[in-house]
């Protein structure tokens, strides 16, 4: 990021990529709403929706091509990214690259692991990476996490929470698309915030099952979704999203030891943003009347009059976009992380979408949280294992006679060497024991990245073995190097880019580590210099 450093004063300024649904009902009136946002520039290539956008925005500027924003990154605070599912992560990571914070809409990606590979380049690079979940400021879920923090439900015990709409007719386009590629359906669209919603009120999820069907005809994405969530705290949450419901069911029942919470409807702020109103011209945003309040209780159902009346927190969508800006100018942490994300994109699937009747459509990033008897598919199993296999050779083929100070110093230049080739702004540190031997920071990086060498480094230490292969091995039981280790993640990260400086009779003496591109390049790129400087 370039521009918050120029005025502390001056309002960030704002590229949003994409004036679709997403960016011309939601993002945009949402920035225009923050104080201390101001939306500099709408990216779209639609004719239709340049002159919307002028419109709307008499003050906006208007590029045909997101590449024009990189060319001027200088002169844009932070990005938005609100184009359709398949382009987040590329156009995520060519915004990080060119130094920008980046928000993006949900899902932030097609699975768990690009996400992941996205919040580590965007750690690395010490910049924000947001994703907007914005269901969890609708009123009935703030409304929820009340009760639930006063006690009046007492220890919850099953959290039900419905999307259901009625439309048995397509509405066609790339969301009810079956291609995997387009990352359509309603387990990636609606499925994100439910799965969100639930892993926020009640944690990290132990277990996974999943109901995923076609049911409309011509439909090739999933329009009817089931997911039953066993929580880690013992909390069962059972979530249904679906196109194809005629009675629709209470947005949330949730059944605890003292009472019970039931709503109906849904937070009035999206119809509200579509109807074309704005949050700053409305002196009651986001409430709604007494007759939609929800209802607290025990022993009697709600439909005949039981329990009583909890009334509804006002809705707050522009709170996300405040606390984004707070984020951006103090570099904190943002109001939704990445690694939150990554989470419930491993819940709703990581994968591709389901065939017709929820059949694998064989592509290769299926996850089997929709296999009730696996946490983890066969698929990303295999690929675990062959790449632990070639992590592992890779290891023992590197393994050298002898290691000195001039070697270092010849590793080293050969890594700056592969670096400015590649135009990668990376920072390199090799080590022999507690010593350090060569150190370097190219142009673009930061002192983040030293911070990731040091992470990275210690797992080798602690394993003798690449920081990559040790986050593999985790990775491929099921689990996460963070979730599993017991370590602090703050000290350590089993990210790639760490290798053993390993000698001939005397084992591992030292480290390698290269920080500043995503895991597997940093990793590949100290195999690489490794494998020359033997050779």
């Amino acid at each position: 990021m370039t521009g918050t450093g120029t005025d502390t004063h001056a309002p960030l300024r704002v590229g949003l990529v994409g004036y679709g649904l997403a960016g011309s009902v939601f993002h945009a009136p949402l920035i225009a709403a923050t104080d201390d946002l101001v939306l500099d520039t709408v990216v779209t290539s639609n004719p239709e929706r340049q002159e919307q956008a002028r419109a709307e925005f008499p003050d906006v500027r208007i590029a045909a091509s997101p590449d024009e924003l990189w060319t001027r990154a200088d002169e844009l605070d932070l990005i938005v990214v609100a184009s359709p599912n398949k382009t987040h992560v590329p156009l995520a990571t060519a915004a990080l690259k060119a130094g920008l914070p980046v928000v993006v809409d949900k899902p932030v990606a097609g699975t768990a692991a690009e996400a992941r590979e996205l919040a580590a380049l965007a750690e690395e690079r010490g910049l924000l990476l947001s994703v907007f979940q914005n269901r969890r400021w609708d009123n009935d879920f703030l409304t929820l996490q009340q009760l639930i923090a006063s006690g009046e439900l007492g220890d919850v015990q099953r959290f039900e929470s419905r999307f259901e709409r009625w439309r048995p007719q397509l509405k066609g386009g790339w969301r009810e698309s079956g291609d995997p590629a387009e990352i359509g359906g309603l387990l990636y669209d609606l499925g994100s915030h439910v799965v969100d919603q639930a892993l926020v009120l009640f944690g990290p999820a132990v277990r996974v099952y999943a109901e995923s069907d076609v049911r409309r005809p011509g439909a090739e994405a999933d329009d009817d979704t089931f997911i039953a969530i066993t929580h880690a705290n013992g909390v069962r949450s059972h979530l249904y999203v679906s196109a194809t419901t005629a009675q629709l069911g209470p947005r949330f029942r949730v059944l605890g030891s003292r009472a019970g919470y039931v709503k109906y409807g849904l937070d009035p702020q999206e119809t509200a943003l579509r109807e074309g109103r704005r949050p700053a011209a409305d002196g009651n945003w986001g409430e709604e009347p007494e007759a939609a309040w929800g209802r607290i209780g025990a022993g009697e159902s709600p439909a005949t009059g039981g329990g009583s009346p909890v009334p509804t927190r006002p809705g707050d969508y522009p709170a996300y976009y405040a606390a984004v800006a707070t984020a951006v100018r103090a570099r904190t942490a943002p109001p939704v992380t990445a690694a939150q994300a990554a989470a419930g994109t491993r819940r709703t699937g990581g994968g591709a979408p389901l065939g017709p009747r929820g059949r694998d459509r064989g592509d290769p990033r299926m996850s089997t949280t929709n296999n009730p008897a696996s946490p983890s598919s066969p698929t990303a199993a295999e690929r675990a294992t062959e790449l632990i296999a070639e992590l592992t050779a890779q290891e023992r083929r590197l393994v050298l006679p002898r290691f000195t100070h001039e070697d270092a110093w010849a590793l080293g230049g050969l890594l700056v060497e592969l670096a400015r080739e590649r135009d990668a702004p990376v920072a390199i540190d090799i080590r022999r024991g507690a010593q350090q031997l060569f150190h370097c920071a190219l142009p673009g990086s930061s002192a983040d990245n030293d911070a990731w060498i040091d992470r990275k480094r210690r797992v080798v230490e602690r394993y003798a073995e690449s920081s990559y292969l040790v986050g593999t091995r985790f990775r491929a039981k099921g689990t996460t190097f963070e979730d599993s280790s017991r370590l602090d993640p703050d000290v350590y990260a089993a990210h790639g880019g760490a290798f053993p400086v390993a000698v001939e009779g005397a084992g591992v003496i030292g480290t390698v580590t290269v920080s500043g591109l995503p895991q597997a390049e940093d990793h590949a790129m100290v195999v690489e210099a490794l494998t020359r400087f033997k050779a």
